[in-house]
Parts: C-alpha cells; sequence; structure tokens
C-alpha cells in the first residue's frame, strides 16, 4: 500500500518508477529491474531485493555477451556516477532513467546500452516466435 502512495506522489512529481533504498544501498524498484553501466563499460545491478524475473534473466545473460557483468551492492552514488541507468520490466522492456532524486544523469544513450536493447528486442522477438 506504502508503495502505490510514493509511486502515485512520484509521477506526480514527473517519475515513471519509485527507487527503495536502505541508507545509501538500493534496495529494489517495485515494478522494475534496476541497472547502470559504468563508463568502463561494466553492467552492475543490485544482488538483494530486486525482482528475480524473465526479463532480469534476458538482460543479464545478453549483457554478458557484451560487458562485463557484476551483480552486488549498488549505491546511489554508483547511480549517479554512472554512464547510463535504465530500468527493465516485461511491460516497458527497457527505460532510460533520466533523473535520480531531482539531479539530471547523463543525457546521451550509451552505446552499449543501445547494442543490449538490440539483443533484448531480438531474444524477445525470437521467444516469441
Amino acid at each position: 500500500l506504502m508503495g502505490i502512495r510514493l509511486l502515485q506522489q512520484a509521477k506526480m512529481e514527473g517519475y515513471n518508477e519509485v527507487l527503495y533504498l536502505h541508507g545509501e544501498l538500493v534496495t529494489e524498484c517495485p515494478r522494475a529491474n534496476l541497472f547502470a553501466i559504468t563508463h568502463n563499460g561494466v553492467l552492475l545491478t543490485p544482488d538483494a531485493g530486486m525482482l528475480q524475473g524473465v526479463t532480469r534473466s534476458r538482460v543479464l545473460r545478453s549483457a554478458a555477451t557484451l560487458m562485463p557483468v557484476e551483480v552486488g551492492p549498488l549505491t546511489t552514488a554508483t547511480l549517479l556516477a554512472a554512464a547510463e541507468v535504465f530500468t527493465t520490466s516485461t511491460t516497458r522492456v527497457m527505460q532510460r532513467v533520466s533523473r535520480l532524486n531531482g539531479t539530471l544523469l547523463t543525457n546521451a544513450p550509451h552505446p552499449l546500452a543501445r547494442q543490449l536493447y538490440s539483443l533484448l528486442l531480438h531474444d524477445l522477438h525470437a521467444a516469441l516466435a
């Protein structure tokens, strides 16, 4: 119930998703999985609290063919310093995060994120065929 209220408030402030934190550690998004690509081309995602769904599995599998993948603790400072931050879900596939608590994140999509998106779409279309 609290998550629904927080999401409503976030939408009124122009956000599409709520990010739950425990101190500086990212713990979960109620409707999506969170990923970051570092400036060194490493994909990061939290190890605890995230939905362990089909889309997350597809992203991790596809990403491993493009770049190193690290699943572990993720902080807000890491997100703010990332080259790109995005969420994934079954309904939205892959969506860039443009702001975090009012702070504008990088403006241009990272080339690895574009490649990952293409791989993910190919994987999803193959699964539906």
